[in-house]
């Protein structure tokens, strides 16, 4: 399984980097626009991705030890202040 728990998806955001979070299984890889993170042993992932001004795609992918993928692609606007 893949949940992301943030940020929503179509969100509108007035500050950049943007906190990325979510949980899959422990034995998973998971990577957020193809860069690989770490688990703690719930599964549990964290980073920060920085933004362009205006539209942003954010794709996390997790690949199972099986080699199975999931993937949420997140759409994120960032508007500055």
């Amino acid at each position: 399984f893949l949940i992301v728990t943030d940020p929503e998806d179509q969100t509108i955001v007035s500050k950049s980097p943007v906190r990325v979070a979510g949980r899959t299984t422990p034995d998973a890889v998971v990577s957020v626009n193809g860069v690989s993170l770490p688990l703690d042993s719930l599964g549990v992932f964290e980073s920060t991705v920085a933004l362009q001004d205006g539209p942003n795609i954010i794709d996390v992918v997790a690949t199972g030890p099986e080699g199975d993928v999931l993937d949420s692609v997140l759409a994120i606007i960032y508007r500055p202040d």
